[in-house]
């Protein structure tokens, strides 16, 4: 049995989403504020008895709520159907076998459902005893402020009073399952909610934890996290009183015995647990290994308190140990080892929490970040083994019906570099229509943005992605450029002449000409301000040539023929700027940016169209060139084939020839231009500067 998907109705930014679950890990990224976190808080709410609140209710909505407290105060008939689209949903659809229908035998819809999918409604609404008692409060301080002259709706008094609501559950016809957010019948009863609790156990893995600093001088917030974490699981799952030896008792007669002997003990216990955070890569060769000092309390008699330290490692020339405490280790593996026994604490929890001989058959774990304090390796295995942590366990090898299934919210590109594409759930920010308060977001299952014909596409974009840049799951906008000189040197015209720009979560992929076109569907799903940085690459029949009007030249860059679907040459230079912009339905906007032709002022340049960026950056800053004294590489070979051209066709043959011999060049050509640039002399070439200029144009409105 598994969770196959959820609906979100009206919980923050998440209006109406529909969010697919992986079998075993599922990933949700995107950029800051995009409804991540939430889907984790709406679980804690739901199952763990956190309070919601009228701010938890989407903006969007609350029009809807003003309208109801309009009927109230008309003395109008208001029943729970009113609040249906305005209150908090969680709809979850469980994939159940045949074998496994008596696990849901309270919870079948019709009396021919056999197996397949079944799903519940959580929901927050007023039972009929709340609504009335709602209607009379509400007409009551109504009244009241009406008589002070102050403007009052319900949406004032629900923000003070939020108690009349309760958590319901109710039953979903899996004929309608692909509408997200079905309507229930208005007479449809509730069912109990400990049916899917007993199901279902959730635990979540909260951003913040508490591991702590050495340096931290306030005594009280100096807490030993893991000394605490480790001796309550200690206590809980391994220890047990009755195995105690008479060496054990003997041994409290001498406090330095005992707490050798317990330490002894302890650390034998927990030799599994050790060898499980030995699979996330720590120690490693320079790392302190993990030792246990159990101090014994002879006050306290029997209960044991585990106190971690660490053991510095000695050269191999002597037997000299070193143990320093906890807190003495970074914070990067007080956090990684936190994580671990959270999870196994976590796993254990779910397996010994037994209500007779049924263990819940689907354990939903929740983790919130869990790149904090992280550097990039470490996170990579921990993602790669967090997974594998939660079902290694004798019990789950044995029970076949018993699932886990992990999500994890992350910022890291590190960690999303490690999951397949069909694993990832991008958080879309949507622009508010104007119907709407404020912006929403949707949620991109990554495995389904491609068509079936689309697969070798798919498998170039997954393994690109993958190779190169995750980080465009975070982004706000996308530049994609032909070669390593953009890379190298578009960064640098932002930041010294874009400032608003440079503010903004900007992803720079190098994809060369013949692969951009590929990212089309991505982008487009993505709903991305993207801005492409190409090449005109103009050729005559079979051969490359230097770019020029009216001579029936076309274009070999195929993110131009196939992405614009664009070819002649001739069109391409005279398109308008709202012509060289892609609307994509699902709100993306892609600029296409190429070589223009430049009025230079020089009679052996005159009017030119540049042919790459390395002679466009040439061009239109040769006089700067000429200053550089020093010069090397293609910037001694562009001035070298300046001065010796007798025209400019002899100078344009010349380029070519240059260009074609470039090869690795390039990159050394822009870090020759950053080692020897005064800005304020440099121009950036006409086409870049218009597209970055569209670009924070858009982005920074």
């Amino acid at each position: 049995m598994k969770i196959k998907f959820i609906d979100i109705k009206n919980f923050r930014k998440l209006k109406k989403v529909r969010i697919d679950f992986s079998d075993d890990t599922t990933l949700f990224v995107g950029a800051n504020n995009s409804g991540k976190t939430s889907v984790i808080t709406l679980f804690k709410k739901f199952f763990n008895s956190v309070k919601f609140s009228l701010t938890d209710i989407s903006l969007d909505a609350w029009k809807k709520l003003e309208m109801v407290g309009k009927k109230i105060l008309n003395q109008e008939i208001v029943s729970r159907q009113d609040f249906q689209d305005v209150l908090i949903a969680l709809d979850i659809w469980l994939s159940v076998d045949e074998n496994q229908i008596h696990y849901v035998a309270d919870l079948i819809p019709t009396l021919d459902w056999n197996g397949g999918d079944l799903g519940v409604r959580l929901v927050l609404e007023p039972d009929e005893k709340n609504l009335e008692q709602l209607q009379r409060d509400f007409r009551e301080a109504h009244k009241k402020e009406e008589e002070k002259k102050k403007e009052y709706n319900l949406i004032d008094f629900l923000s003070n009073k939020f108690n009349y609501f309760s958590i319901k559950m109710y039953l979903l016809d899996p004929a309608k399952k692909d509408l997200v957010s079905q309507e229930l019948i208005s007479e449809q009863e509730s069912v109990d909610i400990e049916l899917l609790k007993k199901l279902i156990q959730i635990d979540v893995v909260d951003a913040t934890r508490k591991v702590v600093d050495s340096d931290v001088k306030d005594v009280m917030d100096k807490k030993y996290i893991l000394s605490s974490r480790i001796s309550s699981y200690y206590k809980k799952y391994l220890e047990n009183v009755d195995e105690l030896s008479q060496e054990d008792i003997t041994a409290l007669e001498a406090a330095h015995n005992a707490e050798k002997a317990y330490s002894e003990r302890f650390s034998t216990k927990l030799q599994s647990v050790l060898k499980e955070i030995s699979h996330f890569g720590y120690p490693g060769l320079t790392d302190s290994d993990i030792v246990f000092n159990s101090k014994l309390s002879l006050v306290d008699s029997f209960k044991h308190e585990g106190a971690v330290q660490y053991r510095v490692k000695s050269s191999n020339k002597t037997n000299m140990s070193y143990t320093l405490p906890e807190q003495c280790n970074g914070l990067g593996y007080q956090n990684l080892i936190d994580i671990i026994f959270q999870l196994i604490s976590i796993r254990d929890s779910w397996l010994n929490n037994k209500q007779g001989d049924f263990i819940s058959p689907i354990h939903l774990v929740l983790i919130e970040e869990p790149e904090a304090h992280l550097h990039a390796q470490v996170q990579q295995v921990f993602i790669k083994q967090a997974y594998t942590l939660l079902t290694h366990h004798e019990i789950i090898r044995n029970v076949p019906s018993l699932s886990t299934q992990l999500v994890v919210s992350t910022h890291s590109s590190h960690i999303a570099y490690e999951c397949d594409f069909s694993q990832i759930r991008y958080f879309k920010r949507e622009q508010p229509a104007d119907d709407q308060v404020i912006p929403t977001s949707t949620v991109i299952n990554m495995s389904q943005v491609f068509d079936n014909n689309q697969e070798e596409t798919k498998k170039f974009v997954e393994r690109y992605i993958k190779a190169a840049h995750c980080d465009l799951f975070f982004a706000d906008a996308v530049i994609l450029v032909e070669g390593s000189a953009e890379r190298i040197l578009i960064p640098y015209f932002i930041r010294e002449r874009y400032k608003k720009l440079n503010q903004c979560y900007i992803s720079i992929l190098e994809v060369g000409g013949s692969h951009a076109h590929r990212l089309e569907p991505l982008i487009g799903q993505l709903g991305l301000f993207c801005l492409v940085i190409t090449d005109l690459d103009a050729a005559k029949g079979k051969e490359k040539t230097y770019p020029a009007r009216n001579c029936g030249q076309k274009t070999t860059n195929p993110t131009l023929n196939k992405w614009l679907k664009k070819t002649e040459i001739d069109d391409l230079i005279s398109l308008t700027e709202e012509k060289k912009i892609l609307k994509g339905e699902t709100g993306s906007l892609v600029y296409f940016c190429y070589q223009q032709e430049v009025d230079c002022s020089e009679d052996k340049f005159k009017k030119i169209i540049p042919s790459t960026f390395e002679d466009a950056v040439f061009v239109e800053n040769y006089q700067f060139f000429a200053t550089i004294k020093e010069s090397r590489g293609l910037v001694y070979s562009f001035c070298e084939a300046y001065d010796k051209s007798k025209d400019f066709e002899d100078w344009k043959k010349n380029m070519l020839n240059i260009l074609k011999k470039s090869g690795g060049q390039k990159a050394q050509f822009a870090l020759d231009i950053l080692c020897s640039i005064d800005f304020s002399l440099f121009h950036i070439p006409t086409y870049i500067n218009d597209g970055l200029a569209w670009l924070e144009k858009n982005l920074c409105q």
